[in-house]
């Protein structure tokens, strides 16, 4: 918390880290409240911080791996039954549904309560519009997410991506398996129009 994303340096920003606040500040110990004031500041974002999360990584040569399937997972919790209806979930065997995917286990959501689960939706939903923006601005994109988190399926999150998108512009999405290392992914654009294309499993 107390380095901000144009100030960090790195060539790599995981899980949109960052992004979201405009000025360092003390970081917060206790899980849940740190949980709390990130999802707020998602949830306040506005178009100038997004615009220059873009240009500063256009400038600095800055890739992103945001790992949407990820937050998207995590930001539903509270919906533990509603996940695990899922057809996907049948794809692992049940020592992650049983053991592994315990919520219970995660100790820095028990804090929150149904207001900030509403709003760690709204927080996913600003976290897809940053996506979306940097993908059009042609900053390079990776694929891929933290298999072993709760109720992640590997490669489906990669899918999920490429079928619905990070709600980004309509041009072309496309899996390949040549022409790029395994997992990475390229965003190129255009005055007209941007793609997205993904290489590899992830």
């Amino acid at each position: 918390d107390r380095v901000r994303f144009e100030d960090a340096g790195i060539d790599d920003v995981q899980h949109l880290r960052g992004l979201e606040r405009a000025e360092p500040r003390e970081p917060v110990l206790d899980p849940a409240d740190r949980v709390r004031r990130r999802v707020e500041d998602w949830v306040a974002l506005d178009a100038e911080r997004i615009e220059l999360v873009v240009r500063t990584s256009l400038v600095q040569g800055i890739a992103h791996t945001p790992t949407l399937a990820l937050i998207d997972r995590a930001t539903r919790m509270d919906r533990v039954d509603e996940q695990m209806a899922e057809p996907v979930m049948r794809l692992l065997p049940r020592f992650y549904s049983a053991l592994s995917w315990d919520p219970r286990g995660f100790s820095w959501y028990e804090g929150l309560d149904a207001g900030h689960w509403a709003l760690a939706r709204q927080a996913t939903e600003s976290a897809r519009r940053v996506v979306a923006a940097l993908a059009c601005a042609g900053v390079r994109i990776h694929a891929g997410t933290d298999v072993g988190n709760p109720f992640l399926v590997p490669v489906t999150g990669s899918w999920r991506r490429t079928s619905r998108g990070p709600r980004s512009p309509p041009p072309a999405r496309r899996w390949s398996t040549t022409g790029a290392p395994a997992g990475a992914a390229s965003a190129a654009s255009s005055r007209s129009g941007s793609a997205l294309q993904l290489s590899g499993s992830a």
